[in-house]
């Protein structure tokens, strides 16, 4: 979806489409090219319309995307409605811990399909080895968009700690389970700097300060 709001937040303008999920040798994935294609031919459209000042995204809560050095795409989004079966389920935690530890130290519950990335990280590290090793960022979805349209890499605290298994709540870092996975250095390493330049920031440090 886009939608256009005004300053008094009323909708002025929305457009919808549905991408139905793809299969690639047995793997869902998103058509994530062709979701970006529609997305900026909407964005030009209402442009022409409205004095569009401020692009806010918001997007599904389990999905990332691993980008290389092109700025795009580095092996293909995985659908977190992917079930990789039982089996692919015991590896991944013989391989990053318990789930009850880990859900202590990540606040991540134990979820079906790839509903929590770092499933989805070492699925994809596991089926697309060799297009991973160009992996240079790995974005969660809407630090994706983010990104292709500012080239800027960023994350922030709450898509990070959303069942995840990546964010450790008690050190605010990055868990273990990004180091198990050998993926620390593919994170952003801003997480939340936008978020501290909001204007909500800037006031109450201004109020604080009076």
């Amino acid at each position: 979806k886009v939608l256009v709001y005004n300053d008094r937040l009323e909708l002025l303008d929305s457009v919808y489409k549905v991408f139905p999920v793809e299969n690639r040798n047995g793997v869902e994935v998103e058509p994530i090219e062709d979701v970006e294609l529609w997305l900026i031919e909407n964005l030009r459209a209402f442009g022409e319309k409205y004095p569009i000042r401020v692009i806010s995204v918001t997007t599904h809560g389990a999905s990332f995307v691993a980008v290389g050095a092109d700025g795009k795409p580095s092996v293909p989004m995985l659908s977190y409605t992917h079930e990789p079966g039982e089996a692919f389920h015991k590896e991944f935690y013989d391989k990053v811990g318990d789930p009850g530890e880990l859900q202590r130290e990540t606040a991540t519950l134990v979820l079906g399909a790839l509903i929590n990335p770092a499933k989805g990280i070492y699925f994809s590290q596991k089926q697309w080895p060799e297009e991973w090793k160009k992996t240079e960022h790995i974005l969660f979805f809407p630090q994706y968009w983010g990104f292709r349209m500012t080239g800027e890499v960023a994350a922030d605290y709450t898509y990070a700690g959303c069942h995840t298994y990546l964010w450790d709540f008690e050190k605010w870092d990055w868990s273990h389970v990004a180091d198990t996975l050998e993926v620390r250095d593919l994170l952003p390493a801003r997480i939340g700097r936008l978020m501290r330049r909001s204007m909500f920031w800037r006031r109450k440090t201004r109020s604080n300060r009076k």
